[in-house]
């Protein structure tokens, strides 16, 4: 069950079984939710909750919220949202809450911005920091890695050769249309090959990868990943695909 499923259904238990819900979310002592709503498209919209006193639980669901300094990026959409719904609220005469459900296991990697990839002009090192950013791949997967060959549409083939300690082959879903667009991209770079230029090693490239990101001022290049493998390619350690569980035991 995915993250917002899991919160979903929460509410809805509450729903159906009539249990209090007002004084969690700081709102009436002893108001029941009468109705919820998913995907409204106003304010936080993924999950919507009108209570038995007339007042509202909305409810944005992340499983992960990283910080960025660029334009449009998840939180500070959220911080949006967040700011429509109080003027709204200050029309009516009914009390909201607006709620943002993270998940407890959501990584605190920083997000990979556009001012870290404009400081190095080496498509051989954007490329493979924005497939880590898209795809949560290794360093050594990111540049050895074929796009034409690991593209099989929905998802994206990993060789065993390519990964951590010779795994067998994992497969990754492609769920977005951001995914699909680097991956297009590093496909017309890399032609039928890798990210590695001909005229070197893996050795080399990697050497010059490292040194063209510290150069750049890109350090911890691990946690450019640490998000998506997380929870963004959906992927189990064993290659399995499965959905991200949430482990916490309250919202």
């Amino acid at each position: 069950m995915g993250f917002q499923a899991g919160v979903s259904a929460w509410f809805a238990a509450h729903l159906l079984s009539k249990a209090p819900i007002g004084t969690r979310f700081g709102l009436g002592r002893g108001a029941i939710a009468n109705r919820l709503q998913f995907e409204t498209g106003r304010n936080l919209d993924d999950i919507e909750v009108q209570l038995s006193d007339g007042s509202l639980i909305s409810v944005q669901c992340k499983t992960t919220v990283t910080l960025s300094v660029t334009e449009g990026a998840p939180l500070a959409r959220v911080v949006g949202q967040l700011v429509n719904l109080y003027r709204s609220v200050l029309q009516t005469t009914e009390p909201a809450s607006g709620i943002l459900a993270v998940s407890t296991s959501a990584g605190k990697a920083r997000e990979l911005s556009g001012s870290d990839l404009s400081r190095n002009n080496d498509p051989y090192t954007v490329m493979p920091l924005r497939l880590q950013a898209a795809f949560g791949l290794r360093c050594g997967q990111s540049i050895k890695i074929r796009p034409e060959w690991a593209d099989r549409g929905n998802h994206l083939a990993l060789q065993d050769t390519w990964t951590q300690g010779g795994r067998a082959r994992r497969e990754l879903p492609i769920p977005n249309s951001e995914q699909r667009q680097v991956l297009n991209e590093a496909k017309l770079l890399a032609g039928r090959g890798s990210l590695i230029p001909v005229d070197r090693s893996y050795v080399d490239q990697l050497r010059r990868f490292e040194h063209q990101c510290a150069a750049a001022g890109v350090h911890r290049i691990h946690g450019h990943r640490h998000r998506m493998r997380r929870f963004g390619t959906g992927n189990s350690p064993n290659g399995r695909h499965r959905q991200p569980v949430d482990r916490s035991q309250r919202i």
